[in-house]
């Protein structure tokens, strides 16, 4: 194996052990470099898409397990859980809300429109790639 593919790889298994919480200091950390990686061709934007993509929606089933074996749907709702990764699950039809959540007044829709985010997972690689890219609100 050559050492681009060793990089590469490295470059992977390092972002597959980030948790979407460490976004902010791991892109303070390592964001040039990754930037650098991208620019030499080494990893790419799918590659870092797909690792993030897996986080957010292994962070939403997490999430999902949580509420939906819970007998109080209070305390998980929906501020107590990633609601952004949960929202973006949905719109990716990972999996239906559960009937308390019907209950709050949210259907799948609702529940997207207010917690989603359209770009989701385009801002999470923009700010894992540049420490100061940000929003009016966090990606988080």
């Amino acid at each position: 194996m050559s050492f681009r593919n060793h990089l590469k790889h490295a470059t992977y298994e390092s972002l597959q052990t980030l948790k979407l919480s460490e976004i902010n200091d791991y892109s303070s950390q390592y964001g040039k470099i990754l930037s650098t990686l991208l620019s030499k061709e080494i990893i790419t934007i799918s590659g870092i898409e797909k690792v993030l993509k897996e986080k957010i929606l292994n962070q939403a089933k997490t999430d999902h397990e949580v509420v939906k074996d819970s007998e109080n749907i209070t305390d998980y709702y929906p501020e107590n859980i990633n609601s952004k990764c949960f929202a973006y699950a949905l719109e990716e039809g990972l999996f239906q809300l559960r009937e308390s959540f019907a209950e709050k007044g949210y259907t799948n829709q609702s529940y997207i429109a207010r917690f989603g985010s359209e770009n989701y997972l385009e801002d999470l690689r923009k700010k894992i790639l540049d420490p100061t890219f940000s929003k009016k609100e966090s990606p988080l």
